[in-house]
């Protein structure tokens, strides 16, 4: 889903004549997909406000930075996960969280489902979970209530 979202901003940009992201932005991806979650200091190197290059973000990429980065860190243990002999705690240290703990809460947040119940469904790719047979498009939610 993120991946649509951010193909269907890059073909809406791309229809207004963007050519490419504000070198701000562009500079504070790379950092933000690692494990350096330094926003503060991607701020000041950026020169702008710490208001003004969230909304440069929010605008470029459709998340705040902080998001963007929870992201992140959710692909990298999603493709440590693919690998069904590692244990959990290992990869919530890999991938950057706190603890195994703090994995799991994200997993649920994010996946709509715990990571050993992800597993379970034996995905054929790391960020892909096969629909319920009798789930109609636009029907799949998460277990959590709104």
């Amino acid at each position: 889903m993120f991946e649509a979202m951010l193909s269907a901003r890059l073909a809406l940009a791309l229809r207004a004549g963007l050519r490419g992201l504000h070198p701000a932005i562009a500079a504070a991806l790379g950092p933000l997909a690692g494990e350096n979650l330094a926003i503060g200091a991607l701020v000041a190197d950026s020169g702008y406000s710490h208001r003004r290059f969230i909304a440069l973000f929010r605008g470029a990429i459709g998340l705040t930075p902080k998001e963007y980065a929870r992201v992140m860190r959710f692909d990298r243990a999603l493709a440590l996960a693919a690998d069904p002999a590692r244990p959990w705690a290992e990869i919530a240290f890999e991938a950057g969280y706190a603890d195994q703990a703090h994995l799991s809460r994200e997993f649920s947040a994010l996946a709509g489902m715990a990571p050993q119940a992800w597993r379970r469904t034996g995905a054929t790719s790391p960020r892909h979970v096969a629909a319920p047979a009798n789930a109609a498009p636009g029907q799949i939610r998460s277990r959590r209530p709104r």
